[in-house]
């Protein structure tokens, strides 16, 4: 087995819940996804997020396949999208439905020399899997009404290389202890930020 192969293995159990014991007395991610949408809809009512249109829901029915209902829709097996079985504990949810930001890529940039305003590039996301901001160049300050502050990196953004030889696909977690004299930072348009609602 290749180190690849071996770590594509370890991934598989992971995700399959296989790697460590599964404590039945654990609260189900049932629990925490109504806890997730509560907060949802409080950030919704206090105008600091847009309410989704159609907001999905999936669930296991009677015969304990997966289904889905999206808005208003009556409710559609996906049991040919999910790849393999969870423990019973474990639910199968949209990447959006637990997000307080849309997911996209960032804005093309244009560079300066200086300044207080950074822009998060796909080297940025190390091979190591931590992040550099000393790999970041500075943005052009004339383009920086154009970036809205929703944009702007947030401790614990998840942070995907969206495109890139040898960079694709590239993952890191940003922290605000990367951030450099307490700068802004905003991301380019080779990187895709994701920023989920916090288990508070």
């Amino acid at each position: 087995m290749t180190g690849q192969q071996l770590k594509n293995s370890i991934l598989q159990m992971a995700v399959q819940g296989k790697l460590v014991p599964q404590d039945p007395n654990d609260e189900s991610a049932s629990v925490l996804l109504e806890r997730i949408r509560a907060e949802k809809e409080k950030l919704i009512k206090e105008g600091k997020i847009k309410k989704e249109k159609n907001p999905s829901v999936i669930f296991r029915g009677a015969d304990n396949l997966p289904y889905e209902k999206i808005g208003k829709n009556e409710p559609v097996c996906i049991a040919d999208e999910v790849p393999f079985e969870i423990p019973e504990s474990w639910e199968w949810v949209r990447l959006k439905d637990i997000t307080i930001k849309e997911i996209k890529r960032g804005k093309s940039p244009t560079y300066a020399n200086s300044g207080n305003v950074l822009v998060f590039a796909q080297k940025c996301n190390t091979k190591a899997g931590s992040i550099d901001l000393s790999l970041a160049k500075h943005l052009d300050l004339k383009v920086f009404a154009k970036y809205p502050d929703e944009e702007y990196m947030q401790g614990n953004d998840i942070v995907v290389n969206s495109t890139g030889n040898g960079t694709l696909g590239r993952i890191g977690v940003f922290r605000d202890s990367d951030r450099i004299d307490d700068c802004i930072i905003v991301p380019d348009s080779h990187v895709t930020s994701v920023r989920v609602i916090a288990d508070s």
